[in-house]
């Protein structure tokens, strides 16, 4: 419990108040003032600092060093190939290491707080990731003939970035497009937005192949009988590749294109999935396919059943637009199937699938 000074003589109540009170109050009001004037400079002096390296990556010997680090990189294939390379050039030695020391120095900053951490994550983590990725196989080359620990800030700063993306992002799920998909409008209408045309990238996919071979109730022209359309489909066969997009979509998406597409089942073809220049999607996320059901396929003997040429041209078109090689094989594919072919709008039977076309 507080004890009450008593006051001496001459002292008012007022300043016995001062004195007991008040006074220890503005006294710790201005430490605290102070404490927040020091850490507002020094969480200022950090941005600050990390924005700087904005500087840095841009200033004419960076770019310099980057362009000739990305061509290296590009110009050769393996790691063998990079590395002879750059022994026999001590020119794009000295730009490597410069651009090298860049992320050291930023890693450093890091870890010690010197440079604000959020600031560098928000402006650097993509570069971080890709370049000590790209050039780890330098690294560990270099540590292999000195120190093991060199570039080691660059590695940290990596390993933190990585884990957090890991934490934070969401599983990215992409759908595979090889049909009436692959056409913006007609995908923007399944997906109930707009889509544009750089949304669709161009993929290979190893080890399946199109085939006409999944049949639908629609209507054609004016009339109000039904028949059986082919449509396309995918199937697996290890010395097939084929040429067809994928786009990213949403969870609310993805629901919508299991409506429409309901003659079909959905099985994730990531590990099939070759990005232009043979690269791999990342093992996190998802590449779902529409592989038809066995119940609804059709061939050329099933009676009655044709082919649309409304759906054909729809095809070709979206195939022309990403890759004049893929409508090439998809005339191939068309000749090959043995169905009749009818002219005309169609309309699909089932009026929710219709919706979604």
């Amino acid at each position: 419990m507080r004890a009450v000074r008593q006051p001496t003589e001459g002292e008012g109540p007022l300043s016995t108040l001062w004195t007991d009170w008040i006074e220890p109050v503005f006294g710790l009001t201005e430490i605290v003032l102070l404490l927040a004037a020091v850490y507002l400079t020094i969480s200022q002096f950090t941005r600050s600092r990390a924005s700087s390296y904005i500087e840095r990556f841009n200033s004419s010997d960076a770019i310099e060093s980057r362009i000739a680090v990305d061509k290296w990189l590009g110009d050769h294939s393996t790691s063998r190939e990079r590395l002879e390379a750059l022994a026999n050039d001590p020119s794009l030695r000295t730009h490597l290491r410069r651009f090298a020391n860049l992320f050291q120095e930023l890693g450093a900053a890091y870890e010690f707080g010197v440079a604000h951490r959020k600031t560098v994550r928000v402006l650097f983590d993509a570069l971080v990731v890709m370049y000590w990725e790209s050039l780890r196989f330098w690294v560990e080359d270099y540590r292999a003939q000195a120190d093991p620990t060199l570039y080691s800030r660059f590695e940290s700063l990596y390993n933190e970035i990585k884990a957090r993306e890991r934490k934070s992002r969401d599983s990215a799920e992409y759908i595979v497009a090889y049909g009436s998909l692959m056409d913006p409008e007609s995908l923007g209408a399944a997906l109930g937005r707009s889509v544009v045309a750089s949304e669709l990238i161009p993929i290979n996919l190893l080890g399946w192949e199109r085939r006409w071979s999944i049949g639908e109730q629609v209507r054609v022209g004016e009339g109000e009988e039904s028949v059986v359309a082919a449509f396309l489909d995918v199937a697996p066969d290890r010395e097939a590749s084929m040429s067809a997009a994928m786009v990213r979509v949403s969870p609310h998406e993805m629901k919508r294109l299991i409506r429409r597409e309901k003659n079909y089942r959905q099985q994730d073809l990531g590990p099939s999935v070759r990005l232009t220049g043979g690269r791999s999607m990342d093992p996190g996320a998802a590449a779902w396919c529409f592989v038809g059901h066995p119940q609804h396929r059709v061939g050329p003997s099933d009676d009655g059943v044709v082919m649309l040429e409304g759906y054909i041209e729809r095809v070709r078109a979206a195939a022309r637009r990403l890759d004049p090689e893929m409508e090439a094989a998809l005339v191939e594919s068309i000749q090959v199937s043995g169905f009749a072919r009818v002219a005309g709008p169609y309309e699909f039977v089932d009026r929710e699938q219709a919706s979604l076309v």
